[in-house]
């Protein structure tokens, strides 16, 4: 490891115990629990008769790639895993089920320059 790596890694610790909160990322049967920051990420769609407009995800969330391991192996995200958050962690007290998937222009995921962050689109398909 070089300076600039120890510096991203202090970075990224700092993010994750500030703003970020545990949930339960899904794959059929495996499930892993993540550490995840929830946002949102402005898209360019077409509406019914064609128009370009601008809309907004359901959520967007940013975890480290390194934490999205099954069977001891390191994997993207990929269309229809779900992200689950847990009643506690809402203010509703409801717990909601995201699926990850392409929006508008996005890909499913993306990732960040240093190729360390995973920023996640997905559409709320449940809430209970």
């Amino acid at each position: 490891m070089n300076l600039f790596d120890d510096g991203i890694r202090i970075l990224l610790d700092a993010f994750e115990a500030s703003v970020s909160q545990a949930m339960v990322y899904r794959r059929g049967s495996l499930v892993v629990v993540v550490t995840v920051t929830q946002g949102q990420t402005e898209y360019q769609t077409y509406d019914d008769v064609g128009n370009l407009v601008t809309a907004v995800t359901d959520a967007t969330f940013i975890m480290r790639a390194s934490r999205l391991v099954f069977n001891g192996e390191i994997v993207e995200p990929e269309p229809g895993d779900t992200i689950e958050e847990t009643a506690e962690n809402t203010i509703t007290g409801q717990s909601r089920k995201y699926e990850i998937m392409p929006q508008g222009n996005l890909q499913c995921f993306s990732r960040d320059p240093t190729g360390q962050l995973l920023r996640i689109h997905t559409k709320l398909i449940e809430t209970e």
